[in-house]
């Protein structure tokens, strides 16, 4: 689990290999930290604000990025009974 975190921390910095960092008060960020020390379980796809105006900010894209290039093993699926953006998780295999 230290080494995942390493390697979290790791893309945070600016470097050669890494142009396009991951910044720590990202969204992104705070759901692989959580499901590294927690569950395992990410729901990248997040529904806000209510009534009329509401809206699905997705993240899914670039969590599954972040990683692979961290070369975590993961699963996607979706558990919406029909098939709707917020059933979207994803499944770290660790």
């Amino acid at each position: 689990m230290n080494e995942l975190l390493e390697k979290l921390d790791a893309l945070t910095k600016r470097t050669p290999g890494n142009v396009m960092p991951l910044a720590k008060n990202s969204l992104d960020y705070k759901m692989i930290k959580n499901a590294i020390l927690g569950n395992g379980w990410i729901r990248p796809n997040v529904a806000s604000g209510r009534g009329r105006y509401w809206r699905v900010s997705e993240n899914a894209n670039t969590v599954e990025f972040f990683l692979n290039r961290m070369g975590i093993p993961f699963e996607s699926g979706n558990d919406a009974p029909r098939g709707g953006k917020t059933g979207y998780f994803i499944d770290l295999k660790i």
